[in-house]
């Protein structure tokens, strides 16, 4: 039965996101921009990294806890009289409490607090260096793909221009040398235009 219902469940997902693929409007930079940001696993880790920092400060700020310790010594096993525990036993119990002096939980404090700072500046850097990056990719995509267009259209209109050049040398109003160094002309733009092509 869940042989059957998988592929079903698949083919379902994979035709609902090629609808949204084909009817999604290209993205403009500020979009292209906040989905890299929300997306980019760098920028999870920096985030939790400034977690770990603030746990750290907290805990930083926090004051030693008190102690209690309670032991028990000369607890004998196997001895020749009985062993009664109130009698053959010590018990202690004492507490102790740590007092620090010299400013040290402040410096503690602003340690953690610099700490926290410098992660945070280290997660905006890289946020500004991941918006960069994708800006310098849209434009360049953008460019390209104008460039392409600019030399489809000089494709067509010198190809209209050398079947110009060719009707004009069959009638004999036009040398032949002429339409050669237009067809060498249109051959170099093509290679241009499948060059910008390929890099769009």
């Amino acid at each position: 039965m869940r042989v059957r219902i998988l592929p079903r469940a698949g083919v379902f997902l994979l035709s609902v996101a090629a609808t949204r693929l084909s009817a999604a409007a290209p993205l403009g930079p500020e979009e292209a921009v906040a989905e890299a940001l929300r997306s980019n696993q760098a920028l999870v880790a920096a985030k939790a990294r400034i977690g770990a920092a603030e746990g750290q400060k907290e805990q930083a700020g926090l004051k030693p806890n008190p102690r209690l310790v309670l032991q028990s010594e000369n607890a004998r096993v196997g001895s020749s009289r009985p062993f009664q525990y109130s009698r053959d036993a010590d018990t202690f119990a004492y507490a102790s409490q740590v007092f620090e002096r010299g400013g040290k939980r402040e410096r503690r404090i602003e340690l953690a607090q610099q700490n926290v700072r410098g992660t945070e500046v280290s997660q905006e850097a890289l946020q500004n260096q991941i918006a960069a990056r994708v800006l310098t990719s849209y434009w360049t995509v953008l460019g390209s793909q104008q460039i392409e267009a600019a030399l489809a259209e000089s494709v067509e209109n010198l190809g209209r221009t050398v079947q110009y050049h060719r009707d004009r040398v069959r009638e004999g109003s036009l040398p032949e040398g002429d339409l050669i160094r237009i067809q060498l002309e249109y051959e170099q733009v093509v290679i241009n235009y499948q060059n910008a092509k390929q890099d769009s």
